[in-house]
């Protein structure tokens, strides 16, 4: 089986957040989830996420270890809701002993 393409991934994680189907929901057969519906929606979400914030940035900055490392944190920084300082700064000032 090859691995899902990363347009498949957001596809499926619209139709299907939390990995509850919404065609399931409506009453039709697991077989029936639509997630192919979903590929323009999933395609702009993607194409949303091509120009990092500067949080995003200095985040990917700080971990640059491997390019999967750096686009974890990249992502992980986009996904919360911290929107002052990025974590991996908040780690680094925990570190030197600040507060």
């Amino acid at each position: 089986m090859s691995e899902m393409t990363m347009v498949e991934r957001v596809a499926r994680a619209i139709c299907c957040p939390d990995g509850r189907c919404r065609a399931v929901a409506l009453g039709y057969a697991r077989s029936e989830c639509h997630w192919t519906g979903e590929t323009e929606e999933a395609r702009a979400a993607i194409a949303a996420m091509r120009s990092p914030t500067r949080l995003m940035i200095m985040e990917g900055d700080y971990v640059a270890r491997t390019a999967e490392a750096t686009w974890h944190a990249m992502i992980d920084c986009a996904l919360c809701e911290v929107s002052e300082e990025p974590q991996a700064h908040q780690r680094a000032r925990q570190e030197q002993g600040g507060a």
